[in-house]
């Protein structure tokens, strides 16, 4: 059963009902962040504040797990933190970043973590004239400061590269009856 805590998407109205909530961090991850903030979110730029690293010459890969729990303690989040990821949806590109940044507390156990439901592909808003309605998170011109920070421990599943076991042996042929000694 998925939780309110573990729901994958979240939209406008549930987020503006749940800003007051002191386990919930409104994490902005707009690279550049335009158009104003939800009221009390933190910002970290995509493209700027670690999220991806480069290895061996090859970008875009996740970078080691002691960064990245600083990163995110940093930002004054917890283990107990439910972390909502607020992208502008205007672009595959932005999107894709937040969903980034979402596999990546996936990855490290962290499954306390939604998206802001934004746009459909038509451009949309998934709720459907949120603003009119008054179910939109209002707007401020900064994000909050940066909450003190916090231990964030990872719970990550680590795999030691080494020697691959052996292969297991093949699977005997079938058995196939023969005919006897002496019989047409």
């Amino acid at each position: 059963m998925t939780t309110d805590s573990q729901r994958p998407l979240v939209d406008s109205a549930w987020l503006k009902g749940a800003l007051d909530r002191t386990d919930l961090v409104v994490l902005d991850v707009r690279t550049p962040p335009s158009g104003g903030f939800i009221p009390g979110s933190i910002h970290s730029d995509y493209a700027k504040a670690g999220w991806r690293a480069t290895v061996d010459g090859v970008p875009g890969l996740l970078p080691e797990t002691a960064v990245l729990e600083g990163l995110i303690g940093g930002l004054g989040i917890g283990n107990g933190d439910h972390v909502v990821l607020v992208a502008s949806g205007l672009s595959a590109s932005d999107m894709g970043n937040a969903t980034r940044v979402y596999w990546t507390f996936k990855t490290l156990g962290h499954d306390r973590v939604s998206l802001r439901a934004h746009q459909n592909s038509s451009g949309r808003p998934f709720c459907g004239g949120c603003r009119r309605r008054g179910t939109a998170p209002r707007r401020v011109p900064r994000p909050a400061p940066r909450p003190p920070p916090h231990l964030f421990h990872p719970r990550v599943f680590v795999i030691r590269p080494g020697p691959l076991p052996p292969p297991p042996p093949p699977p005997a042929p079938p058995h196939s009856p023969r005919a006897s000694p002496g019989r047409t």
